[in-house]
């Protein structure tokens, strides 16, 4: 049997719906964790400049994810 069960309202089966729920409810963590590690690692960003991109990546979504970018 197939669990993947379309809602009508939405179109989105519930597996995905449940995994959305799971992540929303997890993000102020991640979040969190990630301006953590940031913060942790700030000395690392030109030390090792082949890491550059990365720390980017997570500054930009950090950014979005608290409307600094808006």
């Amino acid at each position: 049997m197939n669990d993947l069960i379309p809602l009508p309202s939405v179109g989105k089966p519930r597996k995905a719906e449940a995994l959305d729920a799971r992540l929303i409810a997890a993000a102020p963590d991640l979040l969190n964790a990630l301006d953590g590690l940031l913060d942790y690692l700030r000395d690392y960003d030109a030390d090792y400049p082949e890491a550059a991109p990365i720390f980017g990546k997570a500054r930009a979504a950090i950014a979005k994810a608290t409307g600094e970018n808006a």
